[in-house]
């Protein structure tokens, strides 16, 4: 018999092609949807003391830089 006349009507099954869980994807449209909503409200600027060339550090295990980035919000007057 077909398996999938047993299951129950409306049951989720993870497409397999996809490498994230539900969760993960979730969160990654949480962050999405939080870097577009600061984007829309305020003018994002670098400050005068930010370097115009990063060096990124290759020993870190999340890409960092090896001087601070400073930036300066704005509200919008759209």
């Amino acid at each position: 018999m077909n398996h999938y006349l047993l299951r129950p009507h409306l049951t989720f099954i993870q497409d397999l092609k996809e490498p994230y869980p539900l969760g993960m994807r979730f969160g990654l449209l949480q962050t999405k949807l939080g870097i577009y909503t600061l984007i829309r409200k305020y003018k994002v600027i670098p400050a005068e003391e930010t370097p115009k060339r990063l060096n990124f550090l290759p020993s870190t295990l999340v890409t960092s830089t090896d001087q601070p980035i400073q930036l300066i919000i704005q509200p919008r007057n759209d």
